[in-house]
């Protein structure tokens, strides 16, 4: 009876630990998430885009990013952009006014949609209601960018028809799309919080598989009360206007810009080409002799 009872007590207390971990692991990523868009700091991040993209071919590369954040009663925001080669390249700021661009060469621009801009938020991108009511919690502490941080996991349970009704498809259609859907759909969340701030500084998304598919991370986060206005400022002098941030690089970036694949491409091409050229010559000479030797003994 004693070992029951002892038994009993147990099993209820890892079950009251677990609801008390649980709860507060949904208490410090709610704080986090609601926290995140209010400190100021500055942070390099790598561009979360791959190289090979369409855009890419066409647009400066940039992989390196410094982004900065400041809030005064308003949300301010600022982003850096670097070559491989870490000269800057670009620059896109946002203040109450509007969206602006410079090349760092004395060409300023006001742009309506730069989406590259957007990307840091992304790291305190709020998780959907029914989702989050679904989700279960767990927090564990660790260290981050030798940074005392709490890892909380968010898991949203393997129900088929929570899934089929969060989809917004009716039974056929999500049937059809289920595969697809899986494939694509958040299962468990990570993020990496500051213990001290409650700033996230990373955040990664997975599959029903595992696989992950999304990542964004902070690197070398400086902590500044005091950001100088000047990042943020409008330009006093607006060079032109564009809607897209791609109109305003392939305008104002791409310039003077080369494809280093395109090169390579290019060159190797050129070396094909004097390669057949080269046989060709050889060929074409050794056809000559054979004729003037024919020639010569007749």
């Amino acid at each position: 009876m004693k070992k029951l009872l002892k038994f009993t007590l147990c099993g209820a207390w890892l079950f009251f630990a677990f609801a008390v971990m649980a709860q507060n692991a949904e208490d410090i990523l709610k704080n986090a998430l609601e926290q995140s868009g209010k400190i100021n700091f500055s942070a390099k991040m790598e561009n979360p885009f791959p190289y090979r993209t369409i855009q890419a071919i066409i647009l400066p590369y940039a992989p390196n990013w410094k982004y900065y954040q400041k809030y005064d009663g308003e949300l301010l925001f600022r982003l850096e952009m670097y070559t491989p080669e870490n000269k800057l390249q670009e620059i896109y700021w946002k203040n109450a006014s509007g969206i602006y661009g410079s090349d760092n060469d004395g060409f300023y621009a006001q742009i309506v949609d730069v989406p590259y801009l957007w990307m840091p938020a992304l790291l305190r991108a709020k998780i959907p209601p029914a989702e989050w009511e679904a989700c279960s919690y767990n927090v564990t502490e660790t260290t981050y960018e030798e940074l005392p941080c709490y890892e909380v996991t968010t898991f949203f349970p393997d129900d088929e028809d929570l899934m089929r009704k969060l989809s917004g498809d009716e039974d056929f259609w999500y049937k059809n799309k289920r595969d697809s859907y899986l494939e694509n759909r958040t299962f468990i969340r990570k993020f990496i919080i500051d213990r001290n701030t409650g700033l996230i500084l990373a955040r990664h998304h997975y599959n029903k598989n595992g696989k992950e598919i999304f990542a964004l991370s902070l690197k070398e986060i400086n902590y500044q009360a005091d950001l100088p206005d000047s990042l943020f400022a409008s330009p006093q002098n607006i060079t032109k206007k564009y809607i897209r941030r791609q109109m305003f690089a392939a305008d104002v970036l791409n310039k003077t810009w080369v494809d280093p694949e395109q090169i390579k491409a290019e060159q190797s091409m050129l070396n094909t080409r004097n390669m057949l050229i080269g046989a060709i010559t050889t060929i074409s000479v050794l056809l000559a002799i054979v004729l003037l030797i024919k020639f010569i003994k007749r």
